[in-house]
């Protein structure tokens, strides 16, 4: 999908209750760097927020004042409710208060999850036997046009990794030959 424009009229939830859009955060003129996760996950959303929180500490680059970070719930079920506390939580083990203006940690419904994670190519599906989600983890980067520059596929992110990616996003470059072969 590096390449595809997502649809800035795509509507959520942040963890206020306030309805927004994409492009409400398109609009900033920023990197926007994407984290489709669940809130309520037993196991790898948690790895996956951890590792990219210890590679944003590895960086001088901050949410709110250099790019823009949607974790993006891909559960409908899940609501501003349990995203505002989730939200409160990493904000305070990412250690860093400046980035609340830029961090946001969206839900929405099923037929507007179904359009986003299909635009980003994020497929999930639920596991009845273990009563969870069955997912892949990465941090994917768009640029202020919503174009899709780059994904960061695990749950363990190299600052260099991180800075080189928004940097790169904010210049509008797409990643190259090389990732798209690794995804």
């Amino acid at each position: 999908k590096i390449g595809d424009k997502l649809d800035p009229n795509l509507s959520f939830v942040d963890e206020t209750g306030k309805s927004v859009q994409l492009a409400d955060y398109m609009a900033l003129g920023k990197p926007i760097m994407i984290s489709p996760i669940y809130f309520s996950c037993p196991g790898l959303c948690s790895l996956h927020l951890n590792g990219l929180i210890d590679g944003l500490k590895g960086i001088e680059l901050t949410p709110g004042k250099d790019f823009t970070l949607l974790s993006v719930s891909f559960d409908s079920r899940e609501t501003s409710d349990v995203a505002l506390p989730k939200k409160r939580n990493y904000l305070k083990t990412y250690g860093r208060p400046e980035a609340d203006g830029g961090w946001h940690f969206l839900t929405s419904n099923a037929d507007q999850i179904q359009k986003f994670t299909q635009s980003i190519g994020f497929r999930f599906k639920w596991d009845e036997k273990a009563q969870q989600w069955s997912h892949a983890s990465a941090a994917i980067l768009v640029d202020s046009s919503g174009t899709i520059t780059r994904y960061l596929p695990g749950v363990f992110f190299l600052p260099q990794d991180l800075k080189f990616s928004l940097l790169e996003t904010a210049k509008g470059k797409l990643g190259g030959f090389i990732d798209q072969l690794v995804l």
